[in-house]
């Protein structure tokens, strides 16, 4: 029999857990948002951070838009470009759609039939490749001190002190000494003593897990019709400044590849191709624009049902 862990969670938006709401190494999910938060411990002070927090754009992982139907309207214009059409999860008044009710191609989102008027459309789109894990490993530093409050620079071991703001502990012969009691340790290179002291103070900067940006991203999306600069990629005009792509076409037997440089000024976007293969004729041509704060790299497909599979190696603004 298997066992089905839940965390605590809420579905109101922009809801963050209290301290007393949870236990440490305990978790809460907002499943609106789909944000985690856990509570942390740092010298007797308890607070609540947010997994993964940084720039909206490096770290959220899930994007909803909604709309209303009119009776009328097919297509509605998604705010992020899903990885891959089955990345994207649609309701009408909270029903979930089979994918035979709509498609998705780029940033469109079509449906076979239009949604009634006042129909509630909510799509939630995942983004797998917003982030990796890197990892800091467990360290200590010694030194040997006389009558010394600072404790910085090089240790016994030749190693220059180094450590993160609230991932350190702080030991004096062998003593575990009390953050901002015994000890303050704020500038990430040194700690400073409340009282002097002699004898071996042992710095230990602990391990931890943060999120960073991926410099590698990679996408598929089906181009169902030859429409002009259909968008098969985006990224933030504040996250990169130019990006490379490698873009590869298929339509039945016939392949083309390619490489692409792009580039953007905040307004906009110079791109320059080159190192192209096709094993016949082309299978589409490439072009590249700026639109509600995205830099987009579009494809003009020269047949329909053409798959366009893209990876992205990111250069930061």
């Amino acid at each position: 029999m298997s066992t089905i862990i839940k965390a605590k969670r809420s579905s109101v938006q922009g809801k963050v857990p209290l301290v007393a709401d949870l236990e440490l190494g305990e978790f809460a999910i907002n499943t609106y948002d789909g944000k985690l938060f856990l509570k942390k411990n740092v010298g007797g002070t308890e607070s609540i951070v947010e997994v993964g927090a940084g720039s909206a754009a490096a770290d959220q992982m899930i994007f909803l838009d909604t709309f209303t139907g009119n009776g009328s309207n097919t297509a509605f214009t998604l705010s992020t470009l899903p990885a891959a059409d089955k990345m994207s999860f649609i309701f009408i008044n909270g029903v979930a759609q089979s994918d035979s009710e709509y498609s998705i191609a780029g940033t469109t989102l079509t449906f076979s039939e239009a949604p009634a008027s006042g129909d509630n459309i909510e799509v939630r789109t995942f983004k797998p490749y917003v982030s990796a894990v890197n990892l800091r490993s467990y360290y200590t530093f010694p030194f040997t001190i006389t009558s010394n409050t600072t404790v910085t620079g090089t240790d016994d071991n030749g190693v220059n002190l180094v450590y993160d703001v609230g991932f350190v502990e702080v030991y004096l012969n062998g003593v575990r000494l009390l953050d901002t009691t015994d000890y303050v340790a704020t500038n990430g290179t040194s700690v400073v003593l409340n009282e002097a002291a002699s004898g071996v103070v042992e710095v230990v900067s602990l391990s931890k897990a943060t999120f960073v940006q991926s410099l590698v991203s990679n996408n598929s999306i089906a181009l169902s019709t030859t429409t002009a600069n259909q968008v098969v990629d985006t990224f933030g005009v504040g996250e990169y400044r130019s990006a490379k792509y490698i873009v590869q076409m298929t339509y039945s037997t016939s392949y083309h590849v390619t490489e692409v440089m792009i580039i953007h000024d905040g307004t906009d976007v110079y791109i320059s191709e080159y190192g192209t293969i096709t094993t016949g004729s082309s299978l589409g041509t490439i072009t590249g624009s700026i639109s509600g704060g995205l830099v987009r790299l579009q494809v003009s497909p020269s047949n329909i049902d053409t798959t366009v599979k893209v990876v992205r190696i990111n250069v930061s603004a």
